[in-house]
């Protein structure tokens, strides 16, 4: 059989599954539960970041200034690749 076969077929195999789904009212409660894990999950993931940015923020503020080396010689010459 072609690779063309074996799509028609599992799309109709899965057309029929979501029929089935609708007919016995489970499409609607299917629907509904993925887009509360989604909304809960969303929710989770935006608490997250904003504790991480809360931590990462009070971390750079109270960081130690690095030591930067003001005098050198910074010609290109001087670099080599």
């Amino acid at each position: 059989m072609n690779k063309i076969t074996y799509v028609i077929l599992i799309t109709a195999v899965l057309a029929l599954l979501v029929l089935l789904l609708h007919e016995l009212g489970l499409l609607l409660w299917l629907a509904a539960l993925i887009t509360g894990s989604l909304l809960v999950l969303l929710i989770l993931a935006i608490i997250a970041f904003v504790v991480f940015s809360l931590i990462a923020a009070v971390y750079f503020l109270f960081k130690k200034n690095p030591e930067t080396d003001e005098y050198g010689n910074y010609r290109l010459e001087d670099f080599e690749e």
